[in-house]
C-alpha cells in the first residue's frame, strides 16, 4: 500500500537555521587514503542542529529583609524568584521550568509522575509529583487575571467557534471546552457537558455567532448560531450514501451550495468586497432562492 504524499506534490525539507552558534570547518589537505595531493577542491555546505548538553543552571540567590520604621519588615525581590519561603522549602524550581512542567502535563497529558521523570531524565531536576501539582495550582492562581482579559475578547468577538472533548482529571467525566476567534482560543475544563457552560463563558450580552456541531446542548442558545459545514456536508455525504435515497439531486444542490460558500470564504482576500457581494449576490442568492422555490428549503 503506498504511503506518504500523492506523487507531484511541493516537496518538503529542513528550513536553514535563522542562526548558527558554531562555525566548524575541516580542511582537506590530502586524500585521506593514499595521501596524495588534491585539485579542485570544493566547500561542501550543511547545518548540524543538535539539543546543547542540559544540566540545571543554578542560581544561589540572596536577597535581604529588614525593619523599616514606617512599614515594619520589608524583604527585597529578584525577578527569577518564585516564592518568599526558605528553610526546608528554599530550593526552588525557576519560571522556565515550571512553564516546561506545565507544559507537558497541561499541554501534551503526560501524568504529573510521568512529567517529574522526564524533567529528572532529560534536565536533571528533581521533583515530586505533590510538588509539581503545587506549582501548576500557583502558576494557575497567577495567570487568572490574563484568563479573565481572554474570556473578555472572546465575548466581544463576532463569532466564536466552541467544541468539547472528553478530558482526564484523575478519573474520567471531565470536559475540555474550547472557545476559539480568528486570533483567540481558551480552554476551560468543566465536569458538564451542558448548555450552562456556554452561558457562564459567553455571558448574556453576547451579541456574536455561536458556531458548533450538531450536538444538542447548543441548541436554544440566546445567540445567533451557524452549525459546522463541515458536519452539514458529512450529514450529505451520508444521507446520499443511503439504499433508500432514490433521487440525489436535493443533496447534490445543498452540497453544491455549501461548496460555494467555503469557496468564498477562502478567496475573499482576493475577491474584494465588490466581488464578495457580485457572488453573493448572484451565486449563493440563486441557489438558495431555487432551494426554496421548489419546496425543499425547510429540511
Amino acid at each position: 500500500m503506498p504511503m506518504g504524499r500523492q506523487r507531484g506534490h511541493p516537496g518538503t525539507y529542513r528550513a536553514i537555521p535563522d542562526h548558527v552558534d558554531e562555525h566548524v570547518e575541516v580542511p582537506l589537505l590530502a586524500c585521506p587514503g593514499c595521501g596524495g595531493s588534491l585539485s579542485q577542491l570544493q566547500a561542501i555546505e550543511q547545518f548540524l542542529e543538535e539539543i546543547p548538553p542540559i544540566r540545571p543552571h543554578v542560581t544561589r540567590l540572596i536577597t535581604y529583609k529588614g525593619l523599616c520604621p514606617h512599614c515594619g519588615e520589608v524583604r527585597g525581590q529578584h525577578p527569577l524568584q518564585m516564592s518568599q519561603a526558605t528553610g526546608a522549602a528554599k530550593v526552588q524550581l525557576g519560571p522556565r521550568a515550571q512553564a516546561l512542567a506545565a507544559s507537558l502535563n497541561k499541554q501534551f497529558g503526560l501524568t504529573m509522575r510521568k512529567t517529574c521523570r522526564v524533567l529528572k531524565q532529560m534536565a536533571g531536576l528533581t521533583l515530586s509529583p505533590g510538588g509539581l501539582a503545587q506549582a501548576v495550582q500557583r502558576r494557575a492562581h497567577k495567570v487568572h487575571s490574563g484568563f479573565d482579559s481572554l474570556v473578555l475578547e472572546i465575548r466581544a468577538a463576532a463569532a466564536v467557534f466552541v467544541d468539547e472533548t472528553s478530558w482526564y482529571v484523575g478519573a474520567p467525566g471531565h470536559w475540555l471546552w474550547t472557545f476559539t476567534t480568528a486570533d483567540t482560543t481558551i480552554y476551560h475544563v468543566d465536569p458538564t457537558r451542558s448548555r450552562p457552560v456556554v452561558l457562564e463563558m459567553l455571558g448574556e450580552s453576547f451579541t456574536g455567532i455561536v458556531v458548533s456541531d450538531c450536538l444538542a446542548v447548543y441548541d436554544g442558545l440566546p445567540y445567533r448560531t451557524h452549525k459546522c459545514i463541515a458536519h452539514h456536508q458529512k450529514a450529505i455525504a451520508q444521507a446520499r450514501d443511503r439504499p433508500d435515497t432514490t433521487d440525489p439531486s436535493y443533496l447534490n444542490e445543498w452540497k453544491l451550495l455549501f461548496t460555494m460558500v467555503t469557496m468564498l470564504w477562502r478567496h475573499r482576500a482576493t475577491l474584494g468586497e465588490a466581488g464578495r457581494l457580485r457572488h453573493d449576490g448572484q451565486s449563493a442568492k440563486i441557489l438558495t432562492t431555487d432551494l426554496w422555490r421548489s419546496g425543499r428549503g425547510s429540511a
